[in-house]
Order: structure tokens, then C-alpha cells, then sequence
């Protein structure tokens, strides 16, 4: 289970980036204090919002591994999830069924940071199964 922590902290490490980018980051400007200040502005929020996110994902990394297919599905089958869960934690966090533009704005940068950490941590996942 030591894999999906590391995971989750390389995850919560670029969320705060890409919240930053899709904040309006975009616009040419890049003031370096603006980035540092924002990064550890949502760091801390990254990390609390997103530990129901964690606790379901030790479980459902759990199950994935029990499942009898091939590594190439759970690895696929492990990406789709992780990709939906912030959508998942959202929903369960504030039971908020009418998404936004703003709501979708936090969750997309979520979904893109997991699926960049899974990708970057890739080498560790396939250890696991010593693929």
C-alpha cells in the first residue's frame, strides 16, 4: 500500500501547479513569487481534501490486486478509476450533483494529476506484480 501513498503525494505535489495553470496561470504572465505563493497557498488543501480520495484508493488498489487478470488490466482498470475518483470524492465531500464550470475546474486538475502520477510512478506499479 506503499506504492498508492506515494502516488497520492506525487499527485497532490502537481495538483497545486495545474489548479494554478487552469486559475488563469495561462495567461502569459508568470510571476515567480505568484507561483510559489499560490503552490503553497493550495498545497495544504490539496492534501486534506484529497485524503477520502486515498482511503478509497487503498481499497480499490487492494481489490485490483486480488482480481485474477492480466497486469496490463489492472494497471488500465487502476488508471480509469483513479482518473473518476476525484469526481467520486467530490460528489461524497459536498453532495453536489449540479457541477460548474468552478466545480470542474477543481476536479479536472485532480483527475490530471493523478493520471500524471500513475504515469510517472508507472516503473513501481508494474514491480508490484514483478512485471
Amino acid at each position: 500500500m506503499l506504492y498508492v501513498f506515494n502516488t497520492w503525494v506525487v499527485a497532490n505535489l502537481l495538483h497545486p501547479i495545474l489548479i494554478y495553470l487552469v486559475w488563469g496561470g495561462m495567461d502569459g504572465e508568470f510571476l515567480h513569487d505568484e507561483i510559489v505563493r499560490a503552490y503553497f497557498l493550495i498545497l495544504p488543501f490539496s492534501f486534506v481534501f484529497s485524503l477520502p480520495a486515498l482511503i478509497i484508493a487503498w481499497f480499490i488498489f487492494y481489490m485490483i490486486k486480488r482480481i485474477d487478470i492480466t497486469v496490463i488490466s489492472k494497471f488500465i482498470t487502476w488508471t480509469l478509476i483513479v482518473t473518476v475518483l476525484p469526481l467520486i470524492v467530490w460528489f461524497c465531500l459536498f453532495g453536489d450533483w449540479d457541477l460548474q464550470k468552478e466545480d470542474l475546474q477543481l476536479i479536472m486538475p485532480s483527475s490530471i494529476a493523478a493520471i500524471a502520477s500513475i504515469f510517472i510512478r508507472i516503473k513501481q506499479f508494474f514491480k508490484l506484480f514483478n512485471y
